[in-house]
């Protein structure tokens, strides 16, 4: 009997090939899928670190120049901060959380949100820290956490009039 050369494959190797490239392409998305979920993880990270860094500049930008702290009192916390600042004609100033945002009011006109609306910003705290006739002891110390992430700033203050 003479046989035949038969050209193609068996279905045992089809289904063994169909087993290896199933695997292949799901392998591939899973890498996909991460690489994708990571990148957004990555822009939020960025976004809360450029937000925070924004607020910090704000506070920093609030404190230079006091003239007097009406809250918190010297050696106290409070959720809020209201200062005068120097030469400045919209006194006070007052900074403060309200429904997941930062806030700030100037003189007798109304609350501003500065914070972006797609982070959450939660335990606002300010600590006036101040050393009786040594004003270059004083600080403000201010901290936050802004969706999730914790941010504190510590501010050596010069208040004039305050001994």
């Amino acid at each position: 009997m003479k046989r035949i050369n038969q050209k193609g494959f068996t279905l045992l190797e089809i289904v063994i090939y169909m087993g290896l490239l199933t695997l292949v392409i799901s392998g591939a998305l899973m890498a996909t899928y991460e690489l994708l979920r990571s990148q957004t993880s990555l822009g939020n990270e960025v976004l809360i670190g450029s937000e925070g860094d924004f607020l910090i500049k704000k506070i920093e930008w609030t404190l230079g120049e006091i003239s007097q702290v009406n809250y918190p009192s010297p050696g106290s916390s409070g959720n809020y901060l209201s200062i005068n600042k120097l030469d400045y004609s919209q006194n006070p100033i007052v900074i403060d959380q309200f429904n997941g945002a930062m806030r700030i009011k100037k003189g007798s006109g109304d609350f501003v949100v500065i914070s972006n609306s797609w982070v959450n910003v939660s335990s606002l705290s300010f600590q006036f820290n101040h050393v009786p006739n040594l004003s270059a002891a004083d600080n403000i110390s201010v901290s936050f956490y802004l969706s999730g992430q914790y941010f504190q700033i510590n501010k050596v203050i010069s208040i004039i009039g305050v001994q």
